[in-house]
């Protein structure tokens, strides 16, 4: 491990079932290429893992200027649509995310105005 690579912290994520379908075909599909054997799961052209630069660059290319998503967005997305279906505790979503502290996964999952708002419009009051 390089010093740089210890700057980043790993994570073991439980995964859906139709995604680790994907990953399946995909390694499936790899099989065919010049670094199959690579032990990263997205690899460079050289075969090292990707860089988080280049997975950016491959969301920027792939966005409109209408739908502008990034990585980091789709890990607030998770995380808030988690909490308000019901689908992770704070404590499970803490240990999906690797927070150590439970305060810094609320910055994660914040709350949408438009699930408050019909919330709200159900409050009966008398």
């Amino acid at each position: 491990m390089s010093i740089k690579d210890s700057f980043y912290k790993q994570r073991n994520v439980l995964l859906t079932d139709k995604v680790i379908e994907v990953i399946k075909d995909y390694l499936i599909d790899r099989e065919n290429m010049k670094y199959a054997d690579s032990p990263y799961l997205f690899i460079s052209e050289r075969g090292w893992k990707l860089h988080k630069d280049t997975i950016n660059d491959i969301f920027d290319f792939y966005c409109t200027p209408k739908c502008r998503v990034t990585p980091h967005q789709l890990r607030h997305h998770m995380a808030t649509s988690a909490i308000e279906q019901g689908v992770l505790t704070l404590p499970e979503l803490q240990n999906q995310l690797g927070h150590s502290s439970l305060s810094t996964v609320g910055i994660y999952a914040q709350a949408r105005k438009s699930n408050i708002r019909k919330k709200i419009n159900k409050l009966q009051i008398e």
